[in-house]
């Protein structure tokens, strides 16, 4: 009787630890599934969308334009859009769009991403200063605060200009329910946390 206790017993703590190995591998293999899908957003709320960028976005999103260069995230806002590696229409239909000539997301200095005030650059119209963003790429999560939100003019590119600090600086047009070509542009200018 006790050989087979201490047989039974072997065989429990062989399970257990057969079990233990396999929720591990499970859990790093969940780990590496998330690290590999760090790029996912969800589907966008559409609902406030202007009827054009809806369209825009359902013919565009039906390509892959490959993975992003990051995800911008403004949790207070749910705001949460894929940064594509330009500005140019197939990027902002489907997204976001790093402007080229600015630091790359997830680099120091002025990072400018643009996005259509009519879609998923919207909810920016309820931003204010002292709310964090986060810029999530490959290789890091960064979070940044609004420091301020302006209007500028269209051809006032100094927004753009290169910075010694980590700075974050979001660009749409302005009025956010203008019909037709908005005559100016609304800059949200946010600083890196802890740098």
């Amino acid at each position: 009787m006790t050989r087979n206790c201490t047989i039974l017993i072997s065989l429990f703590f062989s399970i257990l630890v057969a079990l233990g190995g396999s929720v591990s591998a499970l859990a790093d293999d969940s780990t590496v599934s998330a690290a590999q899908n760090w790029y996912l957003v969800p589907e966008p709320d559409q609902s406030d969308w202007s009827k054009k960028r809806r369209s825009g976005y359902a013919k565009v999103a039906a390509n892959t334009l490959g993975v992003p260069e990051a995800v911008l995230n403004v949790p207070e806002l749910g705001l949460s859009v894929a940064v594509y590696d330009n500005a140019r229409r197939p990027a902002l239909e489907a997204g976001a769009g790093w402007v080229e000539g600015t630091a790359k997301p997830g680099k120091s200095g002025n990072v400018a991403i643009a996005g259509h005030r009519d879609g998923f650059f919207r909810p920016l119209e309820q931003i204010r200063t002292g709310q964090e963003i986060v810029l999530v790429t490959e290789e890091q999560s960064l979070r940044y605060l609004v420091d301020d939100v302006s209007i500028v003019d269209p051809l006032d590119v100094s927004v753009l200009e290169p910075s010694s600090q980590s700075i974050l600086t979001l660009i749409t047009c302005y009025p956010f329910r203008y019909v037709g070509f908005a005559p100016d542009r609304y800059i949200v200018r946010a600083r890196l946390l802890n740098e």
